[in-house]
């Protein structure tokens, strides 16, 4: 008869979902062909060793399941602000110079990132940055017209969230790492609707009150049924701050069935576990998370 063995399985679940060595050995070398362009175009030869492409976001966080979004900083001489007529042609700049090499390089449709697949399975969304004298890092601002303000521009704090949610992440020994990976199988699985960006600043709360945020074994299933409760007292609000606290995440998901559906199974799964049901054990899990789940039976 099998066993049911909740460490081990969530330790392969956890693993599975990290991104593997070979992808991201291919995403650093088209950054780094990308971050080549920039410096050969927009820089001179002095400043070619100088880092002008950082990452960003999910990707940055450690936080996606795939290479399909990849948040980059693409940061542009002080020229670009005096040469661009309105912030959004700083996309438009941008993406004049890449399609000298990537075919696929287009402008979105807000005016202010450039999107372009430098490989299979990869994609990067670019957007470009400059860097102020008191070394703020600021980007082309939407008037909320879904139009561009001439010479408009606003402050990035992606890497300011980045770098919060890095030192939460050591403090919690991985574990807000890993529980952001696994809500995301369960948003893609159960259809919740949520955001990336959404799911890391919600696990990010959560993680700051969690009582066994720090435990180097933390219980995957009372971690999960926890989050799932958290969830459900969340679904009604309207936004929430930001991980590094400086913007508004407004809520633009109805998650609160596919969270109360989740805990339900997880109640299931944690009462499979004390009367040693593994075919039922699993079963709940892979509702929930889907064939990602592994089993063993």
């Amino acid at each position: 008869m099998a066993v049911i063995t909740e460490a081990r399985d969530f330790r392969i679940f956890c693993a599975d979902l990290k991104i593997d060595a070979r992808l991201r050995d291919q995403v650093e070398k088209q950054m780094r062909i990308l971050e080549r362009t920039i410096n050969l175009d927009y820089w001179d030869a002095m400043s070619a060793g100088q880092t002008h492409l950082l990452s960003c976001g999910s990707y940055a966080r450690g936080t996606c399941l795939d290479a399909q979004r990849i948040d980059l900083l693409a940061i542009l001489p002080g020229t670009v602000y005096h040469r661009c007529q309105s912030a959004g042609s700083a996309a438009d700049d941008l993406q004049r110079i890449l399609r000298q090499r990537y075919a696929t390089a287009v402008c979105e449709p807000d005016g202010r990132t450039v999107t372009l697949t430098p490989a299979k399975s990869l994609r990067f969304h670019i957007l470009p940055t400059l860097i102020t004298t008191g070394g703020n890092y600021i980007c082309p601002a939407a008037d909320g017209r879904d139009s561009f303000t001439p010479l408009r521009w606003e402050q990035v704090y992606g890497l300011r969230d980045n770098q919060r949610f890095d030192e939460r992440d050591r403090a919690c020994k991985g574990n807000l790492t890993a529980l952001c990976r696994m809500i995301r199988v369960w948003n893609e699985e159960m259809d919740a609707g949520m955001s990336g960006e959404m799911i890391d600043t919600l696990a990010y709360h959560f993680m700051e009150t969690y009582d066994e945020r720090c435990c180097l074994q933390v219980c995957y299933d009372r971690l999960c049924l926890d989050f799932f409760s958290y969830l459900i007292g969340q679904a009604g609000r309207r936004y929430w701050r930001s991980i590094g606290g400086k913007r508004r995440i407004y809520n633009r998901a109805d998650f609160g069935y596919a969270a109360r559906r989740a805990h339900e199974l997880t109640e299931q799964a944690i009462v499979a576990y004390r009367w040693e049901q593994p075919a039922r054990w699993y079963r709940c899990w892979q509702m929930i998370f889907g064939d990602r789940f592994p089993v063993r039976l």
